[in-house]
């Protein structure tokens, strides 16, 4: 048996339980199925520890290679592993003197994770910020009866909530009830028809793992496309 044919059967035997466990009623086997949900837990749990050990090899691999051969963006490459190497080892010092108060536990909890992760992560989302605001600015432009439906109602919405004293008088009442009226009314149809979508996606890209069907996770072989 080839290695291709060995992932495709492990794979298929992994959902074929997960399925049976869910839809197999108790006295056809269900019981039986739940039984071994512990066992097959810890399975899982030792092939996740396994691809993260895969994982930090490979990091290791690729972008130690760069900075060796001193390929393009060996710098970032560099910045990167040793931002990995720092947080690894004082993650673990962390994790073994947990709840003393020792050089470990500060530096990474009060350099590693509060000032430099968290200030990282504030800055990744004001970047997003301003991409959504562009991506915003883009759709409202009215160029179509969709587009000025959207910036109508949007408009209509930020009125209906705008915490400014000076226009409470201003603002007709009608127009915070419409603003309630879209947000659980109409939204909420909308945020539906996504999830749906969303979930109907997430099925078919399930259904196409569990049979092999996608194959780019085979580096191209495999089945349909």
């Amino acid at each position: 048996m080839t290695k291709y044919r060995l992932i495709v059967l492990v794979t298929f035997l992994g959902g074929l339980y997960f399925f049976f466990r869910f839809f197999l009623p108790p006295h056809y086997g269900g019981d039986y199925l739940i039984s071994k949900q512990t066992w097959v837990s810890q399975v899982l749990n030792v092939m996740g520890a396994v691809a993260v050990g895969l994982g930090v090899i490979n990091i290791g691999m690729v972008y130690g290679r760069r900075v060796v051969r001193k390929e393009k963006e060996w710098p970032e490459s560099l910045a990167l592993l040793i931002a990995f190497v720092t947080t690894l080892v004082f993650g673990f010092g962390d994790m073994v003197y947990r709840d003393q108060n020792t050089i470990w536990n500060a530096v990474y909890e009060d350099i590693i994770f509060s000032g430099i992760f968290v200030s990282l992560g504030a800055a990744m989302f004001s970047l997003l910020a301003f991409y959504i605001t562009q991506a915003a600015f883009r759709a409202f432009r009215i160029k179509s009866t969709e587009a000025a439906l959207i910036m109508a109602s949007a408009l209509l919405i930020m009125l209906g909530a705008l915490p400014i004293p000076l226009l409470e008088d201003v603002i007709p009442v009608w127009l915070g009830e419409f603003r309630t009226w879209i947000l659980t009314g109409v939204n909420v149809g909308v945020q539906r028809a996504v999830l749906l979508g969303a979930g109907t996606a997430g099925l078919i890209m399930a259904v196409r793992m569990w049979f092999s069907l996608d194959r780019s996770a085979f580096g191209g072989r495999g089945g349909g496309t």
